[in-house]
């Protein structure tokens, strides 16, 4: 599911609810990914074990918007997310919001599941939540 297989093992460690662990690992791969769109969502998995849930959904977010910045990607020398990962992406921000209670947000996001509709949930999230971006240097 990974195309930067080093992150398998976070993956692992979060799925057996390891949290230190996977706190480490993260820790020593922050300089050299810390806006790779996988590593985020490692990061989004991570915030959430540790009940950070806002901080958790707008990582995750942060990580989708980068999954569709081509300049981006290719200027870091990143790659998209395989599709299976975008769609956990997706489902696990649905449940974020779900657990933080906003019944509306989930909502909205169910109209955009489908992948061709990737790039409207972008404009949307763009227009009511501009604060989540990506530095241009």
């Amino acid at each position: 599911m990974y195309k930067e297989k080093k992150f398998e093992t976070i993956s692992n460690l979060l799925d057996d609810n390891k949290k230190n662990d996977a706190q480490v690992k993260l820790s020593e791969l922050r300089n050299e990914f810390s806006l790779h769109p996988e590593y985020l969502y490692l990061m989004s998995r991570y915030l959430r074990l540790d009940n950070r849930l806002y901080q958790s959904i707008d990582t995750l977010i942060l990580s989708i918007k980068i999954d569709y910045d081509l300049n981006f990607l290719q200027k870091k020398k990143y790659k998209k997310s395989t599709e299976t990962l975008l769609k956990k992406k997706f489902d696990m921000l649905i449940s974020g919001y779900k657990l933080i209670g906003n019944t509306e947000m989930e909502k909205v996001i169910f109209q955009y599941l489908e992948p061709n509709k990737h790039l409207e949930f972008l404009e949307y999230i763009n227009k009511t939540m501009p604060g989540i971006n990506i530095k241009k240097k």
